[in-house]
């Protein structure tokens, strides 16, 4: 079933068409940025294959994800510059109001084995408001058929994660998945980090031991 138009508008103010491709291969990497400062950060992409297109993405806190008491609804505003190999290769320059999610595709034909992308990140938090968001935490993705590393200017990765794996996003809950090692590879600071994914005495000894 169909709906044109002009009926359209009457029930959606706005839409976006993404591309599902989990069925061909394709996954996710990121790097998660917390206690974002407003700076502009550089961010590098080395894909060392010529396999699949590239899906660039940067997303902060969506409506109905922060309670309206908490902030003034403004939402902040983002530039996001890509760049191929160095800084003159221009490929891609959003600059864009965060109520709305803009992917931007890169298409296996325009790109070689061991190029290196960089990615300008900048978010205004304060977007067209007097007072900043709440939460300046953000996530840079790149949706491929590889196994891909975002970096940032320190050659550092951020991967959290929110579904039991490790290194894991939650930071006063227990919720993790029983295991015998880092998922994915994660090398623990302290013992702290290890006490913390560790769901009983075997387990803590035997990452303890690693």
């Amino acid at each position: 079933m169909f709906i044109n138009a002009a009926d359209f508008l009457t029930c959606f103010d706005d839409f976006t068409i993404g591309e599902y491709r989990d069925n061909e291969g394709y996954g996710d990497n990121w790097y998660d940025k917390i206690g974002d400062s407003g700076k502009t950060i550089r961010y590098s992409v080395q894909v060392p294959a010529k396999n699949g297109d590239l899906y660039f993405t940067v997303d902060s806190y969506f409506q109905g994800q922060i309670a309206t008491s908490c902030w003034n609804g403004v939402y902040p505003i983002v530039t996001m510059k890509t760049m191929k190999n160095n800084e003159a290769t221009i490929i891609s320059s959003l600059y864009y109001y965060e109520a709305y999610h803009r992917p931007f595709k890169y298409v296996e034909a325009n790109y070689a084995a061991g190029d290196t992308f960089l990615i300008d990140v900048t978010y205004d938090w304060k977007g067209i408001s007097s007072s900043e968001h709440p939460n300046r935490d953000y996530t840079l993705k790149v949706y491929s058929k590889q196994n891909l590393e975002i970096k940032d200017s320190k050659s550092r990765t951020n991967m959290w994660h929110m579904d039991g794996q490790y290194p894991s996003g939650f930071t006063k809950s227990h919720y993790r998945k029983d295991t015998t090692k880092w998922t994915p590879e994660f090398t623990p600071r302290s013992l702290s980090d290890i006490w913390t994914v560790s769901n009983n005495l075997t387990q803590f000894f035997f990452l303890l031991a690693k």
